[in-house]
């Protein structure tokens, strides 16, 4: 479970995503929402959620940084911007155990199982979310040849999306 705009300081306020092909058996897109993480969090991880609001993590790729905490409200929304793999190289110890931490609780908690959603995508599909707002990943899938499970994304800023 990610974000895409995990290191990119103006990443747009969404992302969308369309299906052109998905024969393959599995490769669901994978959802959860940032309150029903929160819910999660302060069940099973209280002292966590309060490192993850506090603790700054910064993101990097390509050039591009990005340092704030993993989850943030934002007036009644809350926001969140992960990447485990994007974690960046020079991030303290603690940003780093955080990290760790963080990773491995959206892989075992019973509550994040149970909060995921998942959407098969057939072609001609297309979903649209905020970025910023909902963790989102894919389940595994397997092929039986190139381009069983093809799919475009892009990044755009929707007018009037409170992303």
């Amino acid at each position: 479970l990610h974000t895409d705009g995990s290191y990119i300081p103006t990443f747009p306020n969404a992302s969308l995503m369309t299906c052109i092909a998905n024969t393959a058996e599995g490769g669901e897109t994978t959802f959860i929402d940032s309150p029903v993480l929160i819910q999660v969090l302060r069940r099973e991880a209280p002292e966590l959620l309060d490192e993850l609001l506090s603790t700054p993590v910064p993101h990097a790729r390509s050039g591009d940084r990005r340092d704030e905490p993993i989850i943030r409200q934002v007036g009644d929304r809350t926001r969140v911007n992960w990447n485990y793999y994007c974690v960046a190289a020079d991030a303290t110890s603690t940003a780093r155990d955080l990290a760790e931490t963080f990773h491995q609780f959206l892989l075992d908690s019973p509550g994040v199982k149970a909060g995921t959603q998942t959407v098969k995508l057939w072609p001609g599909d297309a979903l649209l979310w905020k970025d910023a707002e909902v963790l989102h990943g894919r389940n595994a899938f397997v092929p039986t040849r190139e381009s069983d499970r093809f799919l475009w994304k892009c990044a755009v800023d929707v007018g009037n999306f409170r992303g």
